[in-house]
């Protein structure tokens, strides 16, 4: 008799290979129809159009192409971004929060508490059940 774990695991890969050979058909299917598309009068027009977007979908994106100023001006020029974004961090990290004083803590004082080896084995048993 075969565990139960073991069925668990035979099924899911067989359900795996079967979604993997469903997904790969599909792909099949698409580039299929997209080199019939091709192959025709109309889409011999297209190829240059498509292998422009294929290379462009291909391509990372380096940076951020513009952004606008505090007065509302676009900036594009690649030192005038960098100089904005300067400027942004600068403000945001120098200006002070206000503290409403709500939350309280008890201050901790002395040594730490060790944690034992088997707190740890305890907690992650626990943690394992849920």
């Amino acid at each position: 008799m075969v565990p139960f774990d073991r069925l668990v695991i035979v099924s899911y890969k067989e359900a795996r290979r079967n979604a993997r050979r469903s997904v790969a058909l599909a792909q099949e299917k698409t580039r299929q129809e997209l080199v019939n598309e091709l192959e025709s009068t109309a889409g011999k027009k297209n190829v240059y159009r498509v292998a422009k977007q294929r290379a462009k979908s291909r391509q990372d994106m380096v940076g951020v192409n513009c952004v606008k100023d505090a007065k509302g001006k676009v900036l594009v020029e690649n030192d005038q971004v960098k100089e904005e974004w300067r400027k942004y961090m600068e403000k945001l990290l120098n200006e002070e929060n206000t503290w409403d004083n709500a939350t309280t803590c008890e201050k901790v004082e002395g040594s730490c508490e060790l944690i034992r080896r088997h707190e740890i084995l305890k907690a992650v048993k626990n943690d394992e059940e849920r």
